[in-house]
């Protein structure tokens, strides 16, 4: 039995993974960093019991040791590689966390008003009944998180703020509890303010009463005077029983400044009638562990994100939001950092030096109307991540989970099976005959691939390789 191999061709490593079925004398070597790819994207498909797992494990141990940095999004758990980062979302106590208030700092691509359309879009379609949030909800949300931005002192208008400590959920939760609450925070500076200047009228009207030359005036400015003594002695024992009960206070020690919230907004019979709507999915996504807790740390080499605890109860949306949100912030690292030709000391990762992987990706992939759109995480990546050196490599059982975006744009497509209701399709996308489809996984005792490079196509026979393990 032959197992993987790494070759030495032209001085360049590559991973040997087939050879040809027809012609006899072509083998087929994976190797991102090949001159002669257009870019280093790998689509690989095939069914239950074709391999497929196997192989992408292979492939990604050998991209590894070529020093890169690997993102694995694995859905159910069983990509697990010997020597891997294990990061791990749970439902109830997750061990790591994202927080979506991040902002990306580059003035052309990040900031406030960006990340807070994004938050806005993210809550509404993973944690609103089936994806339905309206205009009005919508729009009271992104300045309800523009406001908890404010409120830790980050301005869209002022880009040396966006490098202070981002706000989280929870201070999203005590924003939206202030306002509902009218603004007011037990014992607040407002409240304080308004009984100083009562205060001061009365003692303005004391005054003028004992002035006056009319005996029963100066008598009752002279128990005026007295009342608003004992006022005063109340006042001061009710603000040291404030501060004896500020600890119960929500609002307390936050560190959130309130002071920048048009109250007067929110107030609008329309406004809080929309404010009240949201409340129990403001209230659920604070509470939820996955936006609680440390972030995760990526180092070299690969990085499994497991969340299987998700897929595993019947909660695939929460996993495909998780899988969503990695992508797009390691995609906007990945531009952020600037054209991948332009950077300096990349060795020997001559095309890329990040890769991003999404095992049975056909959880994270758009589907209806959104699966052609263009501006989708998905379809952004694979068009235009090459340039940054980031290489995308989805796995999946069948072709027609993708887009026509990403089946246009993928310079290798490995297909290691097909069910007869797909060989047309399967044609069309590999450009080949059906016959050619049929012919190809017609064999019972050969582990046959159709292996399209750069719109080529041939027939492979796969070389025979032991399982993986851990």
């Amino acid at each position: 039995m032959v197992d993987f191999s790494e070759t030495i061709t032209n001085n360049e490593c590559k991973l040997h993974i087939a050879n040809g079925l027809v012609k006899k004398t072509k083998a087929f070597r994976i190797d991102l960093d090949d001159d002669s790819l257009t870019n280093s994207h790998i689509l690989l498909s095939g069914g239950s019991g074709t391999g497929k797992t196997t192989l992408l494990k292979r492939i990604l141990d050998y991209q590894r040791s070529r020093d890169k940095v690997i993102i694995v999004i694995d859905f159910h758990g069983d990509m697990d590689i010997e020597d891997e980062n294990l990061i791990e979302f749970t439902p109830t106590d997750s061990p790591n966390a994202i927080n979506p208030f991040e902002l990306e700092l580059d003035p052309k691509k990040g900031g406030v008003d960006i990340q807070a359309e994004s938050i806005t879009l993210m809550l509404g379609t993973y944690f609103f009944d089936k994806g339905r949030i309206t205009k009005k909800q919508e729009n009271t949300l992104e300045k309800l998180i523009k406001d908890t931005y404010g409120a830790r002192g980050i301005f869209q208008n002022d880009k040396e703020t966006w490098t202070k400590t981002p706000p989280t959920m929870k201070d999203l939760y005590l924003i939206f509890t202030f306002i509902l609450s009218g603004g007011s925070s037990g014992g607040s500076d407002a409240n304080d303010s308004n009984a100083e200047r009562l205060l001061d009228a009365v003692s303005e009207l004391v005054a003028m009463l004992l002035q006056k030359d009319n005996e029963e005036a100066k008598s009752y400015g002279q128990k005026l005077f007295i009342m608003s003594g004992y006022i005063k002695d109340v006042l001061e024992e009710d603000e040291d029983n404030d501060y004896q009960n500020k600890e119960e206070d929500p609002f307390f020690d936050s560190g959130l400044d309130f002071s920048h919230i048009d109250l007067d907004y929110y107030m609008q019979k329309s406004n809080y009638k929309t404010l009240e709507t949201l409340f129990s999915y403001i209230e659920k996504v604070a509470n939820l562990s996955i936006f609680n807790g440390k972030a995760p740390v990526l180092k070299k080499g690969i990085n499994r994100i497991d969340m299987s605890a998700f897929t595993s109860i019947g909660k695939p949306l929460t996993a495909k939001f998780l899988g969503e949100f990695i992508a797009q912030k390691f995609f906007r690292a990945s531009m952020i950092r600037g054209e991948y030709s332009k950077l300096e000391n990349t060795g020997k990762n001559k095309k890329c030096d990040r890769v991003l992987v999404f095992d049975e990706s056909k959880l994270a992939l758009p589907t209806g109307m959104e699966k052609e759109n263009a501006y989708n995480i998905m379809n952004r990546i694979v068009t235009e991540s090459r340039k940054y050196g980031l290489a995308l490599i989805l796995a999946s059982q069948r072709l027609n989970h993708y887009s026509e975006e990403i089946l246009s744009n993928i310079h290798t497509k490995i297909l290691l099976g097909a069910k007869s209701n797909d060989y047309k399709n399967v044609a069309r996308v590999f450009g080949v005959k059906e016959d050619t489809v049929k012919n190809t996984f017609s064999y019972s005792n050969k582990r046959t691939a159709l292996i399209e490079i750069g719109g080529e196509c041939d027939v492979y026979e796969m070389l025979n390789f032991t399982e993986y393990k851990k």
